[in-house]
């Protein structure tokens, strides 16, 4: 989720047919049914490929989804919230993390980045680049660590 950006519900819907790893793309499926591409990186790429081979071991019923639960169904939402919360605890970390703290993470990290808003809001599948104008309130210290940085008269 944090290498995509993705909300929960997209990760739930997403097939096996989805992943194109010979361009390193994702095609997730948003709010209204709406399409977006989105890269996947190497480390993410490496990641599910390790991932499918090991399904493809236990899985002998062919679903079409990439994370299924132990019934055969896609992945549910409270499933992948209950998964990101035991994980989360069992790195002793004391902060409340739920599956949008890994997208606003990514969208945040993006920004610090030099990610521009337009690309960012592409990349979350906004329709609006209002709604992405909200992962721009950064902490005061990056401001002031890039601000003295480029500004010429810092």
């Amino acid at each position: 989720m944090y290498s995509t950006g993705c909300r929960v519900s997209e990760l739930c819907n997403v097939k096996i047919a989805d992943i194109d790893f010979d361009e390193d793309y994702i095609q997730l499926t948003g709010k209204g049914s709406k399409q977006r591409i989105v890269p996947i990186g190497s480390k993410l790429k490496t990641n599910l490929l390790s991932y499918l081979d090991l399904k493809l071991i236990k899985d002998i019923s062919n679903n079409p989804f990439l994370f299924i639960s132990r019934t055969d169904n896609p992945l549910e939402r409270t499933a992948i919230f209950r998964i990101i919360k035991s994980t989360a605890l069992k790195t002793s970390t004391t902060l409340n993390i739920h599956p949008h703290t890994l997208r606003h993470s990514a969208a945040t990290h993006m920004l610090e980045a030099g990610c521009d808003l337009r690309t960012l809001q592409e990349y979350l599948g906004h329709s609006s680049v209002s709604t992405t104008q909200i992962y721009t309130k950064l902490t005061k210290e990056f401001l002031n660590e890039v601000f003295n940085e480029s500004h010429p008269r810092a």
